[in-house]
């Protein structure tokens, strides 16, 4: 009987759980602030790639959009490689 309860609360716990996890999404924060006081590149820095030849989830524009921002403003040429 005893493990009966501990079977359901389990079974609760992870259906729970995991309809939690299906409202989470990975998304990019607007209000980052990608100022950068010392840039490494003041004139042309190394060019930066980012594919996004292929669909893929993470673009330039996109969720990684305040990392672009900020080795942008760190002098770098971001580009995306489509």
């Amino acid at each position: 009987m005893n493990w009966l309860i501990s079977s359901r609360f389990a079974t609760v716990f992870l259906v729970a759980l995991s309809v939690s996890m299906g409202f989470a999404q990975q998304i990019a924060d607007p209000n980052f602030d990608a100022k950068v006081a010392k840039p490494a590149y003041t004139k042309s820095g190394p060019k930066v790639l980012f594919d996004e030849a292929h669909n893929n989830f993470h673009t330039a524009t996109g969720r990684y959009r305040p990392f672009a921002d900020l080795i942008t403003n760190d002098g770098y040429q971001v580009t995306p490689n489509t």
